[in-house]
């Protein structure tokens, strides 16, 4: 287990710096002008090569790219804000949590209610109750989340005044904007879990157990739901990446100081310093996400393990 695990770490590492070389070439291309969003436009070409220099800008991007990557490692210096004039990381931690919060229990909803609701349409298939989750499953997709956010929002803010608006004040804040935000993410959790059950159901092993005398509950949730949930658990890397892009329309839809509306306050104002902080923070969580869902995948189904020995 031990190789597999360094195995993994050792193809994140690239991945991770890939990722964010890519991006901070991408964004290097951006015509934004530090010094003429210090300065204004009447900013003499002395100036503007001061400011460069002062921000590094005149060197090769290589060059740019190393340094900031060696002072966010080893300081967690993301820069200043060329905008704002202040340091992007504390910015960044002040919002932090606001974002971690609303996507951990946006991936606690899509996890367990998917997961739930997937297998009792499987265990109760073409039933009333299973084909009511398809149909909710499929509206939860069609619509748009943005839609279905304002939606919510007046009806359950505005109209019944059961939740707050906006803000980030306390826990009954993030109610709204995280079931907002798993919502179409739990209608494709339920029909991948759902389909996963089904094929699962109809192994000749699980007939075996049937025909063994095990009760219903015994065959699936002992039997099946083991197999039947290792696709499952692989797509959830992929939602951790839907939810976290996913926060950056909800957060400023509810008012949310977070990492997501500091990306698009950021990208308004096309302050690049601010703009990469978040991407990092979304490239490294992706990426380790991803290494722990390879984990489990390796612990539930050990044949994984034996192709890296």
């Amino acid at each position: 287990m031990v190789k597999y695990i360094l195995k993994r770490l050792l193809l994140l590492i690239p991945t991770f710096f890939l990722l964010t070389l890519m991006v901070y070439t991408i964004l290097s291309l951006s015509p934004a002008n530090p010094a003429f969003m210090r300065l204004g436009t009447t900013a003499t070409q002395e100036q503007i090569d001061e400011i460069n220099h002062e921000l590094g800008l005149d060197r090769p991007l290589l060059v740019r790219y190393g340094t900031y990557m060696w002072n966010l490692i080893t300081k967690g210096d993301m820069g200043v804000s060329w905008v704002m004039q202040t340091s992007v990381y504390k910015e960044f931690m002040e919002r932090l949590p606001n974002t971690l919060l609303l996507t951990a229990l946006a991936l606690l909803l899509t996890t367990v209610v998917g997961i739930v609701a997937g297998v009792f349409a499987a265990v109760n298939q073409n039933s009333i109750g299973d084909r009511t989750t398809m149909i909710l499953a499929m509206l939860l997709i069609s619509l748009p989340n943005f839609f279905l956010s304002l939606i919510c929002q007046i009806v359950f803010c505005l109209q019944l005044r059961w939740l707050p608006v906006t803000g980030a004040g306390s826990l009954k804040h993030f109610i709204l904007p995280s079931i907002m935000l798993a919502a179409s993410r739990i209608a494709g959790q339920v029909r991948l879990t759902r389909s996963s059950m089904l094929d699962v159901i109809g192994q000749d092993y699980v007939r075996t157990a049937y025909a063994k005398g095990c009760s219903k509950r015994r065959v699936v949730f002992y039997h099946a739901l083991r197999n039947g949930l290792m696709p499952v658990i692989t797509n959830i890397g992929n939602n951790v990446g839907n939810i976290v892009a996913g926060a950056v329309t909800v957060e400023t839809i509810f008012a949310i100081p977070g990492v997501g509306s500091m990306l698009v306050n950021a990208v308004r104002s096309n302050d690049i310093p601010q703009v990469m902080s978040p991407i990092i923070f979304i490239s490294l969580l992706v990426c380790v996400v991803n290494l722990v869902v390879d984990l489990l995948y390796a612990v539930i189904d050990p044949r994984v393990k034996l192709q890296y020995r």
